[in-house]
């Protein structure tokens, strides 16, 4: 089978340029792209929970669900992805983020010493 006939097969809700680069690959490097993924989000307790989001929805949706049901306010949490801090407006796919990959979430740290010149 050529590799036209192939295209025609494929399925239309893949895009051509994603099948012929995917035909360039062996057989065990194929890896499909599903249109969700699954993303654990651990806190600082240990626990993880799980969201499923599409690879194009900003994560923004996902940390304020995720601090909805912590109860805790977004403002004051950090989340971090491969130790680099997560922006809302990013993506799984901007972070080129995988099925079952990890966030962590943690607290935002507050204090130090007053700004009122009491200890130079």
């Amino acid at each position: 089978m050529g590799e036209d006939e192939e295209l025609a097969l494929h399925s239309r809700s893949q895009s051509s340029e994603t099948y012929r680069k995917q035909l360039a690959l062996s057989p065990m490097d194929r890896v499909p792209e599903y249109p969700s993924i699954i993303v654990k989000v651990a806190s600082q307790d240990g626990r993880k929970l799980s969201f499923r989001i599409k690879r194009d929805t900003e994560l923004i949706k996902l940390l304020l669900v995720f601090c909805e049901r912590k109860e805790v306010s977004y403002r004051y949490m950090r989340f971090l992805y491969h130790g680099r801090r997560i922006r809302g407006k990013q993506t799984p796919r901007h972070l080129n983020m995988k099925d079952g990959d990890e966030i962590d979430a943690m607290t935002e740290q507050g204090g130090g010493a007053p700004s009122s010149g009491c200890c130079s």
